[in-house]
């Protein structure tokens, strides 16, 4: 709340403000949630089934296969916030 004036008075687009409302720090959470997957479960997804994917060189294929494979070791709620983001 209190960088968001300073925001606005900025000539130059930031996200930075987007990215700290989301708690979105990481590469693949940000991806994740560009592809519209909510905010919580892509948090969720990138700590438990996405931790071991490197962040420097993101493999989107890899991204795509480990989310196929979650079907049978999530939530049927988390999967159903994949599936209806189109992953």
């Amino acid at each position: 709340m209190l960088l968001k004036p300073l925001a606005d008075m900025s000539e130059d687009e930031n996200s930075i403000l987007s990215i700290i409302e989301n708690g979105a720090y990481s590469k693949i959470t940000k991806y994740l949630i560009a592809k519209g997957v909510p905010r919580d479960t892509a948090i969720y997804i990138k700590q438990t089934a996405l931790a071991d994917v490197d962040q420097e060189e993101l493999d989107y294929r890899q991204i795509q296969e480990k989310i196929s494979d979650l079907r049978g070791h999530v939530s049927l709620w988390i999967f159903s916030q994949i599936e209806s983001a189109g992953m």
